[in-house]
């Protein structure tokens, strides 16, 4: 999947007035994803993560009895596996 920078550099090279094709082989892109980004069917917003920095003091996780700062990443991660 493109970033969102690139989708911004695609916009700006064809505001500028460079043709699809040619803001394609530019940024190394296929011509199909420029077409997508000049008619917005790839600006979706970003979505915000769902990870929660640990903070705070080291104590002991519950549930693995690492001394870690809270929430545990390891548990975080054995959760979504």
């Amino acid at each position: 999947m493109h970033s969102l920078t690139m989708r911004y550099e695609v916009l700006g090279l064809l505001e500028g007035g460079l043709s699809e094709r040619k803001a394609a082989k530019l940024l190394g892109v296929s011509r199909g994803f420029v077409n997508n980004v000049r008619h917005g069917r790839y600006m979706r917003p970003v979505t915000e993560s769902k990870f929660v920095y640990p903070s705070g003091c080291y104590a002991r996780c519950p549930v693995c009895g690492g001394l870690v700062q809270m929430p545990c990443l390891l548990c975080s991660l054995m959760k979504e596996v």
